[in-house]
């Protein structure tokens, strides 16, 4: 009799840690952005989009039937983030941002570089995207003067978009490369993943941005630093 309750209450035990016990999963999504340069310099304009899962140990034994029926596990957390990378002969410079929604229309005027942001037209400050006040959005014209696409030669300088390939889709991977002045080369690699390198003369090559798209499980430890950072 001893024997059997305590069978049971192993087995009731184990039940139990199977609804507690959580396993982490992120599926890093985006990884692709823009290039912005004029005659030494560039900025790289980079989204990273992970999305956060804790699953049960059960929920995650049943994963593959709730797939099969379209009814996969949901997210729990998710965030937007936008790295702005710093290209001159010197190297590179990174300043990561967060954001609710993307941060596109990247556009020089003037001087400064303007973009669209949540609640309208933002400018770089040289370290993070400011929005502008009403009456400064007023000053420049506002979004009306912002490029959605590609272009060359404005005031001297030109952007191109560089695109992502969603994980699990055919791609071909393709690369093209940017001269800065003779004094630094910028390769990068489009589809999945994306990768940016800088080529300058008598040093190694560099790379600034390596982003691929799928899921991967990681530790709790990990999905804590990367959904719930401390500092």
């Amino acid at each position: 009799m001893k024997t059997k309750m305590t069978v049971a209450a192993l087995v009731i035990a184990a039940i139990s840690l199977m609804f507690v016990v959580k396993v982490h999963f992120i599926r890093d999504e985006d990884g692709g952005g823009d290039i912005l340069w004029k005659n030494n310099v560039a900025y790289l304009f980079m989204a990273d989009n992970p999305i956060g899962y804790r699953i049960s140990i059960l929920g995650y034994l049943l994963e593959p039937i709730k797939e099969h029926f379209y009814a996969p596990a949901m997210s729990e957390d998710d965030k937007l983030t936008l790295s702005i990378i710093r290209v001159t002969p010197a190297g590179a410079e990174r300043h990561d941002q967060e954001s609710t929604v993307g941060i596109w229309a990247l556009t020089p005027i003037d001087g400064e570089i303007y973009a669209h942001c949540a609640g309208g037209v933002c400018r770089w400050t040289g370290t993070r995207f400011q929005l502008l006040s009403d009456q400064e959005e007023q000053g420049m014209a506002g979004e009306a003067r912002l490029s959605k696409g590609d272009f060359a030669n404005i005031d001297g300088w030109s952007r191109r978009g560089i695109n992502a390939t969603r994980a699990g889709r055919d791609h071909n991977q393709a690369e093209f490369s940017i001269d800065l002045g003779g004094q630094i080369n910028i390769l990068v690699g489009e589809g999945n993943p994306v990768t940016v390198d800088l080529v300058r003369p008598d040093h190694t090559p560099e790379r600034v941005w390596y982003h691929e798209q799928g899921t991967r499980r990681v530790s709790a430890a990990e999905y804590q630093r990367v959904f719930r950072p401390t500092n």
